[in-house]
């Protein structure tokens, strides 16, 4: 039975866009390569230069319900 082709993860296509420029590699080039949009590209170049990473960081939201015990 054929298996479904594997997605990158947005962390692992936004940690391919960030080495290819260190290539020196221009952004239409860095779209072609990953498949992101061009606004993509620029936006984790730009969130890369000033944070030093392209990881999540927690968001604020609802309230969990339960607590962590009940979980």
């Amino acid at each position: 039975m054929p298996t479904k082709p594997v997605e990158k993860s947005q962390y692992d296509t936004r940690r391919d866009i960030i080495a290819l420029p260190n290539h020196g590699l221009p952004v239409s080039e860095i779209v072609k390569e990953t498949g992101a949009s061009e606004s993509t590209v620029y936006r984790a170049v730009a969130k890369y230069k000033k944070e030093g990473h392209v990881c999540y960081l927690p968001r604020s939201g609802r309230p969990s319900i339960l607590s962590k015990a009940e979980i």
